[in-house]
């Protein structure tokens, strides 16, 4: 029987924290529009890998919103931001979406672009109507 060899003490933690993330929820209420909104946001903090260098951060933001007696006024928005850098070498990653409905379709959206520094490399953008079917 093979016995697993003792644990290394100076091998390199995977993530480092260099800036501690949070989260935060709220719930509000507009008086004149009956509206009530739900707002999460959730910021990842910077981390680096111990073992390549590769820093990373992400930001996360989605709100849900519906009007008192009117169902057909929900909307869901989200958006998310992911960066990467190591070494003068950066890359960030930005997603959008949004959803919302009325009698006869669903309204989807989206967006997702890429870029190196300053420069987009890559860029995508979707606008859909579903049609509900009774739904």
């Amino acid at each position: 029987m093979e016995v697993a060899p003792e644990p290394v003490d100076d091998v390199p933690e995977a993530d480092d924290p260099v800036v501690a993330g949070s989260s935060t929820r709220t719930v509000s209420w507009d008086v004149a529009t009956a509206t009530s909104t739900i707002r999460w946001v959730e910021e990842g903090g910077r981390h680096r890998d111990a073992v390549d260098g590769l820093e990373s951060s992400y930001t996360y933001e989605q709100r849900y919103a519906i009007a008192d007696a009117d169902p057909l006024s929900a909307e869901v928005e989200a958006s998310a931001t992911a960066a990467y850098s190591r070494e003068g070498w950066s890359c960030i990653v930005h997603a959008t979406g949004s959803m919302r409905a009325d009698r006869t379709a669903f309204y989807l959206t989206g967006s997702v672009r890429a870029t190196h520094g300053d420069e987009t490399i890559a860029e995508r953008t979707f606008s859909r109507q579903i049609p509900r079917n009774h739904l």
